[in-house]
């Protein structure tokens, strides 16, 4: 019989052979026997499995619980349960990894905690459906415990520590993604995964300026240095000038569900494009169940606060029409919403970027759609 250190190692390559993603983020993570647990489980920096569940096994199995903790890892459950019941949340996170395990091909143990109706959602969403008094049947296989994670003294992470282990993981499962890929082994499941990682790390300042007047700079120029170089560097670096964006509408969603500083942090980068991009005119219309507030700026003016009214219900409808009705100047528009929106208009004539401040939001039917990672 062959021992369950050999059967794990062997697990770990297989997984890396046939299913790169898993087996990336399982030669990254350390492994450790302990014989106190009955499955396998994890803490975010460490994989631990039970030496009489690995030999009870068939391997395939064994490399679909060490991918279900990896998956635990990649998802940040190990962050995240706050101050939610452990048992509960253990649940949560098992319904989400399973179901990405399985979707993926990956054979798990008999007895799992499998159930369709929590395809698609979090962990934190399936901690709600869950009822409090829930108890799972006998004959289940809880494939270990998410152990919350610690810091290098061994105590709860603060805010600036959790902040930093989320980018370390995202940046390990990135890198995974990217090696499966080029493989033609990213499962569809695991795409979905990654792309919703990728939502968070998205700079808007890159992706408006790309929208605006593409990659390539007319030209630079020292005449008027570049005051967000001056402020955080303390240097004079020279401005990028750029011609041809024309005349820009900067489109906001004030309704209740967006919120103050994202609306900031919007008109702070609007304001960073237009120095450097020189547009003819920005025109920045606010609206919620209909258009609130509209102001034209010229060549060169900063766009200025102002008084957010309406915070009502969300269509977009008739601020395209206000745009259309009253010849507002548009040669390409950037939308800030919650993308909580029903009422699409037909695609205008112009381009339409949108800049979705919900992460979980469905992209628009047209235009190009970002995501607000708000600082």
């Amino acid at each position: 019989m062959m021992e369950p250190n050999l059967i794990v190692s062997r697990a770990v390559t297989q997984l890396a052979f046939n299913q790169p993603f898993f087996g990336s983020i399982a030669l990254s993570t350390g492994m450790s026997k302990d014989e106190t647990i009955d499955t396998m489980c994890t803490d975010g920096s460490r994989i631990w499995w039970s030496p009489d569940f690995v030999a009870g096994q068939t391997p395939s199995k064994v490399e679909g619980t060490i991918a279900h903790e990896t998956m635990h890892i990649v998802l940040c459950h190990h962050l995240r349960r706050g101050n939610r019941d452990p048992f509960l949340w253990n649940c949560s996170c098992d319904y989400v990894a399973n179901l990405i395990c399985k979707d993926a091909g990956l054979e798990l143990p008999e007895g799992v905690l499998i159930d369709e109706q929590y395809r698609g959602m979090t962990a934190e969403q399936v901690y709600d459906r869950l009822p409090k008094n829930f108890q799972v049947p006998d004959d289940t296989v809880m494939l270990g415990e998410v152990k919350d994670a610690k810091n290098k003294n061994g105590e709860a992470p603060s805010e600036a520590e959790i902040k930093q282990m989320t980018a370390d993981v995202q940046a390990k499962a990135m890198m995974a993604a990217e090696s499966a890929r080029m493989r033609g082994k990213m499962p569809a499941s695991l795409s979905a995964v990654i792309d919703e990682m990728k939502k968070a790390d998205i700079d808007l300042h890159s992706v408006m300026s790309r929208f605006m007047s593409g990659q390539n700079p007319d030209y630079y120029s020292t005449a008027r240095p570049n005051r967000k170089k001056i402020k955080s560097l303390k240097i004079v670096a020279p401005t990028v000038i750029k011609t041809g964006c024309g005349n820009v509408v900067f489109s906001m969603d004030t309704s209740g569900s967006v919120l103050d500083n994202e609306i900031k942090y919007f008109l702070g980068v609007a304001n960073e494009l237009v120095d450097e991009m020189r547009p003819t005119s920005v025109t920045v219309i606010t609206w919620d169940s209909k258009v609130r507030t509209v102001k034209r700026y010229e060549e060169g003016e900063e766009i200025q606060s102002f008084e957010i009214g309406g915070r009502g219900g969300t269509s977009v409808s008739p601020m395209f029409s206000y745009v259309e009705d009253m010849d507002v100047e548009c040669d390409q528009m950037i939308c800030l919403s919650d993308m909580g929106i029903h009422d699409y208009p037909d695609d205008p004539d112009y381009p339409v970027l949108w800049v979705s401040s919900w992460s979980s939001g469905r992209p628009a039917p047209f235009g190009e759609t970002a995501y607000l990672n708000c600082p």
